[in-house]
């Protein structure tokens, strides 16, 4: 193990913490000279990287110049590769190319973005824009239900003829009435006119003082004897 190399990997300004983990662990086996040639398995196994992982190390580590293949090889086999640590700092060699730094992204590693602030810590409105959601200041009226308990509107006598030809019921007095007491059922506001008309008309038959209207005629007829 090198001290001297071991410092430069554990100092070196690379983003991508595999590929520096990679460089630390060559350069704990490396010599004086900057000579290492461990195994990639061991490289695995040192670093609980990958396989395809440790040659992708190797790979950025040779293009930043950090490394390069000595042209040897070592081992029973003499296939493993003798990698030649160079004498690398962190203004000289330290810089990754744009194509890394992409790379760097997609492995955990998220580059600082320019955000400018302005001097005195206010925002201009653009800016404002840009930052706040826009929000919608319309406002909906609310839907008049049958029923419900939205605001009630007074029918006109119009729509009170064309419900009672619809539904067929006599309405013979029934907006007279309402129009007196100020469009109230008791002492409460009406909600709904409709239901007021259904009832007006059921109890026009309950006390025999009407009849449901069988036609158009029938309703023309008690809606001129009503408003004339």
């Amino acid at each position: 193990m090198s001290v001297r190399y071991l410092t430069m990997a554990f100092d070196a300004q690379i983003s991508k913490s595999s590929t520096k983990f990679v460089l630390v662990a060559l350069a704990d086996y490396a010599n004086e000279s900057g000579e290492a040639y461990p195994s990639v398995e061991t490289i695995c196994r040192k670093t609980s990287l990958n396989r395809k992982t440790v040659l992708a190390a190797f790979k950025d580590l040779q293009t930043i110049k950090y490394i390069s293949d000595s042209g040897e090889r070592k081992g029973k086999t003499q296939q493993i590769k003798v990698w030649q640590l160079h004498s690398f700092n962190s203004t000289k060699n330290g810089t990754l190319k744009e194509s890394q730094k992409r790379d760097s992204t997609e492995n955990g590693t998220v580059p600082k973005t320019d955000t400018k602030q302005p001097k005195n810590g206010t925002l201009k409105e653009s800016q404002k824009r840009d930052i706040e959601p826009s929000v919608s200041l319309t406002v909906s009226e609310p839907s008049v239900r049958e029923g419900g308990s939205a605001r009630f509107k007074k029918p006109t006598i119009g729509e009170i003829d064309q419900y009672a030809l619809e539904e067929k019921l006599n309405l013979d007095g029934f907006s007279d009435y309402y129009e007196s007491n100020g469009w109230r059922v008791g002492k409460n506001k009406m909600k709904c006119w409709k239901a007021s008309a259904r009832n007006w008309s059921r109890r026009q038959q309950q006390y025999g003082k009407g009849s449901r209207i069988n036609s158009e005629a029938d309703l023309k007829r008690a809606a001129r004897e009503v408003w004339e």
